[in-house]
């Protein structure tokens, strides 16, 4: 159980937070969770929150994308 949860991305340079995604459900049988994907549109990179919970561990995760 983790409490608090969240990802950040940052401006490496200027030391600026750009975006901050916070989980706000509790997962109590997952073992593996998806906060969300980077997508490129057209030039820039958008950030899609998705929140999906997995079972079956973070190998069984991996798989799903390979």
């Amino acid at each position: 159980m983790v409490n608090d949860c969240y990802i950040r991305v940052w401006d490496d340079q200027t030391g600026n937070e750009i975006l901050r995604y916070n989980l706000k459900e509790q997962f109590t049988n997952e073992d593996a969770l998806v906060f969300g994907r980077f997508i490129k549109v057209g030039s820039s990179w958008e950030f899609v929150a998705s929140g999906e919970k997995h079972n079956g561990s973070l190998g069984k995760l991996i798989e799903l994308f390979t």
